[in-house]
């Protein structure tokens, strides 16, 4: 950033700022100074007179004294942690408006990026400044912030602050790691997270089941398609109440689901956790559709299994469970 945008970080003197306003004032210097010191979070109290009024547009912020606005600024520091904004293309104006009286006006642009560059904070910055000579030296007693918004809503009176922005940013970047992991619809566990989740089991004891929802075509063609999403929703909500915490459940794509179970000793226990899991399912309240059941086929993890190799055997009992008339589960040891 050019040095004459904004003040030298190393040369800072605390004590600066009021002794030039004292002995020989350099406003524009010193609102220069103030507000690369605010937005590097070590604000000078002592240049703001007790009484100073602080007004932003930020979020409808109206600090009517100094203590208001320190107390602000320290409730919210822990949104700050860490960001240090930088100033660029800095300018400010002077007018004397009474003899005890200077106006400063002017305008800067603000910058600062996360380390991991996914969030920017990028904008213009319009300010008013007021100081007054009282008995102590030169003091700010009123200032003004107002911060366009290229990004600000339709009928919002004002665009969000920049603590807001930085939130819904992080919150979105959450949700592309979200997204990332899981099914967007039933909030499962997708495709990509089943086979990573399938390379960290033991494969020994484990056992997997394809479940397929029956008739399920009949229902986005009867009632749509609406009706048909609530339907997973509500097999996806079943299914997670009848597994462990650590056991993992797929969408695998449209009606279909994976569920990998451990803790099943043996075909017996497999086949009790079918009967629950199709009992369990009866309780679906199907909504504006209909609920015709669902089929499910199982098969024990072997050591040297891929996970094509257990989907086909557990596809195959699947088709059984098909074929013996739907909604009911059959087994492939």
């Amino acid at each position: 950033m050019p040095a004459d945008n904004r003040a030298d970080a190393g040369a800072h003197d605390p004590d600066g700022i009021c002794v030039a306003l004292q002995e020989c004032p350099n406003f524009k210097e010193a609102t220069r100074r103030i507000w690369t010191d605010f937005l590097q979070d070590r604000t000078d109290v002592e240049s703001f007179s007790p009484d100073c009024a602080i007004i932003g547009t930020g979020a409808h912020e109206i600090f009517r004294n100094r203590e208001e606005f320190m107390k602000d600024l320290t409730d919210h520091a822990e949104e700050r942690d860490n960001i240090r904004f930088e100033v660029r293309n800095f300018w400010c104006d002077e007018k004397a408006v009474a003899p005890q009286a200077v106006l400063t006006y002017g305008g800067m642009h603000v910058w600062w990026q996360s380390d991991d560059k996914r969030v920017v904070i990028d904008m213009d910055s319009r300010f008013t400044m007021l100081f007054r000579k009282e008995a102590d030296g030169w003091k700010l007693v009123h200032v003004h912030h107002s911060v366009p918004d290229r990004e600000q809503a339709r009928e919002e009176y004002y665009p969000k602050n920049m603590a807001e922005q930085l939130r819904a940013e992080q919150e979105r970047a959450e949700r592309y790691k979200m997204l990332a992991t899981r099914d967007e619809l039933t909030g499962l566990y997708n495709f990509r997270q089943l086979k990573k989740s399938f390379r960290a089991i033991k494969k020994d004891g484990d056992w997997l089941f394809v479940a397929d929802i029956d008739n399920f075509k009949n229902i986005n063609d009867t009632y749509g398609h609406l009706a048909g999403d609530y339907i997973l929703q509500e097999v996806a909500r079943v299914f997670m109440e009848s597994v462990r915490s650590e056991d993992v459940v797929c969408r695998l794509g449209g009606d279909e689901f994976v569920l990998i179970c451990s803790g099943l000793s043996g075909e017996k226990a497999a086949a009790a956790f079918s009967q629950r899991l199709l009992h369990n399912l009866e309780q679906i309240t199907p909504g504006n559709g209909e609920w015709y059941g669902l089929s499910l086929g199982g098969t024990p993890l072997r050591p040297g299994d891929t996970m094509e190799s257990a989907v086909e055997r557990a596809d195959s009992a699947l088709y059984a469970a098909k074929a013996a008339g739907k909604n009911t589960w059959n087994i492939a040891l």
